[in-house]
This record gives structure tokens, C-alpha cells and sequence, in this order.
């Protein structure tokens, strides 16, 4: 079968297949290149594992934190009933001792004995003019 195709160079390499199909060969292959992109797709992996897994832990956080806090709200609804259900209850007798023992406050008397403490007597508001016995200047040229 080769003999009716023609005589075929030995393709042993991507050089010499590139040689035969007449286009330019690859470049050569950089194996610090993929040895780094290899690095870099194993260190990406890692992270996505980390992120997947901190994640997890604030779901299971946010999950505890609503347990806590059902909780808490249905304690709290529970002693707002029993405080409504006391009150109820010891309402009466909470009132009575009210009244029965009441908190008085003396009226409050102004002692008057020491000069500091006398009565004043209102302050006369005037104008200034007044107060000083100036007009207000209607004619600037003449001096008064």
C-alpha cells in the first residue's frame, strides 16, 4: 500500500512531519512553563477546596447562630407571658401597697432668710435708647 502513494519521508518527529505537511514546526515546548502552569492548576485546586470548605464552616456557623436565636426568641416569649400572667395576678396587690404606703414630697418652700435668696423684683426690658435716654439719629448734620 505504501508503494502506491509514492516513496514517504520517515516522519520520526514533529519537525520532520511539519517538514512533509510544509508548515513551520512548533516552537519548542517550555517545561518550566508547564511545570508551572501544572503548579499553578494544583495551588487553584487547593484554593477552591479551602474556599469550598470555609464555607461550609460559616453555613454551619449561620446555622447554630438561628438555632440560638429561636431559641433565645422563644425563651423570651415565654417569660413575657409569665411576667403578663404575674402581673395579672399580682396586680391588686401591688396597687394596694401603693396606696397604703405612698411616697410623699414636701411642697417646696423657698427660704427667703439670707440676702441671696430675697425676692427680686422684675427687670425693666426697654430699648436701649431708652435705657441710656438716646434717640435713635434721624438727621446726621445736625449734632444735638
Amino acid at each position: 500500500m505504501a508503494a502506491d502513494m509514492g516513496a514517504l519521508p520517515p516522519v520520526l518527529s514533529v519537525p520532520g512531519l511539519a517538514a512533509w505537511l510544509g508548515v513551520d514546526p512548533p516552537p519548542p515546548v517550555d517545561t518550566d512553563a508547564l511545570a508551572e502552569i501544572a503548579r499553578l492548576t494544583t495551588r487553584e485546586a487547593e484554593l477552591v477546596a479551602e474556599t469550598a470548605a470555609r464555607q461550609a464552616e460559616a453555613e454551619e456557623i449561620v446555622v447554630k447562630q438561628q438555632a440560638d436565636l429561636d431559641d433565645l426568641t422563644a425563651e423570651n416569649d415565654q417569660l413575657r407571658d409569665e411576667l403578663a400572667a404575674l402581673k395579672v395576678r399580682f396586680g391588686p396587690e401591688l396597687a394596694a401597697e401603693a396606696n397604703a404606703h405612698p411616697i410623699t414630697v414636701p411642697p417646696m418652700i423657698r427660704p427667703v432668710d439670707g440676702p441671696e435668696d430675697q425676692a427680686t423684683a422684675p427687670i425693666d426690658v426697654k430699648p436701649l435708647w431708652d435705657a441710656l435716654g438716646v434717640r435713635p439719629v434721624t438727621d446726621p448734620g445736625k449734632i444735638a
